[in-house]
């Protein structure tokens, strides 16, 4: 409608293309944006050493107890946010 521009970043407006809304409030501020494209899990798998083949790759930080004969291989890439992008609106009504 006239008056009326979508929100895309440009004429001067916020870019909410491939955006979801979220209500401004407690820990979001009003124009606050996050969330993530991707995100990864934390996986362990425990095996005895036997079991893995010659050259298998140990990733770094692995934990490796040969009197068990264990080998713990957790791999970890940090935290991430599991939501998807947002930006954070306040919201109004008219009473």
């Amino acid at each position: 409608p006239a008056g009326w521009h979508l929100c895309d970043g440009t004429n001067g407006t916020v870019n909410l293309l491939d955006k979801f809304i979220v209500c401004a409030g407690a820990g979001l501020d009003v124009g606050g944006v996050g969330g993530s494209t991707s995100h990864k899990h934390s996986v362990t798998a425990d095996m005895e050493d036997e079991d893995l083949e010659s050259g298998t790759d140990i990733a770094s930080g692995s934990g490796y107890d040969k009197d068990l004969g264990l080998i713990t291989i957790t791999t970890f890439m940090g935290l991430y946010d599991t939501r998807p992008p947002y930006y954070a609106l306040a919201f109004i009504e008219k009473i």
